[in-house]
């Protein structure tokens, strides 16, 4: 016996819904999708920098970034002066 492949399985399956069956699935699935959100997020849920103010005073102490930011200051001097 011949098995049938996975799309043609679905196909079949759907067939045998009924509409009630059917309504409810694309219920559930207009829930789960990501694509179907006509609503951007909440502005809430957005970071901004405010947020990343402490993160960035943070870093301000790490040696490496330190080491970055003084070499950046002196070629936006050098920049600056031709």
């Amino acid at each position: 016996m011949q098995s049938k492949s996975p799309v043609v399985d679905a196909k079949e399956q759907m067939k045998k819904k009924t509409p009630e069956e059917l309504a409810q699935m694309a219920i559930v699935n207009r829930a789960f999708s990501a694509e179907s959100s006509d609503d951007p997020p909440p502005l809430l849920q957005k970071r901004s920098e405010s947020t990343l103010e402490p993160l960035n005073n943070q870093l301000k102490s790490v040696p490496l970034v330190k080491a970055f930011n003084s070499a950046e200051n002196q070629l936006d001097k050098q920049a600056q002066k031709k």
